[in-house]
């Protein structure tokens, strides 16, 4: 039986595969309270919003999320709203409902994916990918971040060229 991480524990799920992916880097608790609500077990949810009329939508997984969080209060100083979408688990969100989908992710708002590995697999949700597509460099996170250019700032510039700001 294979085995799901679920923020709670483990939840047997015969009927698919399963990982625990974890970060060797310290990163910041992102929910700001504490709730026994298992929101990764859709496979994405809203992190933050800072207007319901939001220009972008920023979706990233893992530690990516702080980066994702960081580019919307960037963002937001020059006065452009997102949404922050976390997105866990690609397979489990495909299987929602087509009104849950575009809850999360409007089709009518420009999407960002930010991914610190290849950016295939995100291709589905947006054109307009960040990541990095080379293997094997070590350094803390952030340096690897800054060397690839995946920034705040990289972020940013990005989205004010989509929503043309």
């Amino acid at each position: 039986m294979a085995c799901r991480w679920s923020g709670l524990g483990c939840k047997v799920r015969p009927s698919t595969p399963s990982a625990i992916a974890l970060s060797r880097q310290k990163l910041p608790y992102i929910n700001p309270s504490h709730t026994k609500e298992n929101k990764s077990e859709l496979g994405a949810y809203v992190v933050n919003v800072t207007s319901q009329d939001h220009l972008v939508t920023l979706i990233a997984s893992g530690s990516e999320v702080e980066l994702a969080l960081q580019a919307q209060k960037d963002l937001k100083k020059i006065d452009i709203d997102s949404k922050v979408v976390s997105m866990p688990c690609q397979e489990l969100f495909n299987q929602q409902s087509i009104s849950y989908k575009n809850e999360i992710i409007n089709k009518d708002v420009p999407v960002i994916t930010i991914e610190a590995s290849s950016v295939s697999s995100w291709e589905k949700y947006s054109k307009n990918n960040m990541g990095i597509e080379t293997f094997g460099e070590s350094a803390p996170f952030k340096e690897v971040y800054n060397h690839f250019n995946l920034t705040s700032a990289k972020i940013v510039e990005l989205a004010k060229k989509i929503i043309k700001k």
